[in-house]
């Protein structure tokens, strides 16, 4: 395959993609597992997974996986971040810094409560 043809490639994966993630916005989400601490949604062609919410969490605890599934499910996150496609195809939220969603603050919340949080899928 020479680079016109890999390009041509690429660029139909990546509007793939794009659209992939149009469809998802505004798309309602279907609950059609519970797996491993994670519930996982049907948003319009895609599978999400998002941390279960368990009443006998903390409330610090509780709001922010509250935060990370409202973010995960709707595509916006209160701090403003939104799902994104990178260049390199991923799908992907950049939450400020100060987030409760982030990955960090989730980990360090539920470490303050002797708990270790755990991603259906790290990259």
């Amino acid at each position: 395959m020479n680079g016109r043809h890999a390009r041509a490639r690429r660029a139909a994966e990546l509007a793939r993609l794009q659209a992939a993630l149009d469809a998802m916005n505004g798309a309602t989400p279907n609950l059609v597992a519970s797996i491993g601490g994670q519930d996982q949604y049907m948003v319009g062609p895609v599978l999400v997974s998002v941390p279960v919410l368990r009443d006998d969490y903390p409330d610090d605890l509780k709001d922010a996986i509250e935060r990370r599934r409202r973010a995960g499910l709707t595509g916006r996150c209160d701090c403003g971040a939104t799902r994104q496609l990178t260049r390199k195809g991923r799908m992907e939220m950049c939450h400020e810094d100060d987030c409760i969603a982030t990955d960090e603050r989730l980990e360090e919340i539920a470490t303050r409560h002797g708990m270790t949080m755990r991603r259906a899928f790290q990259p």
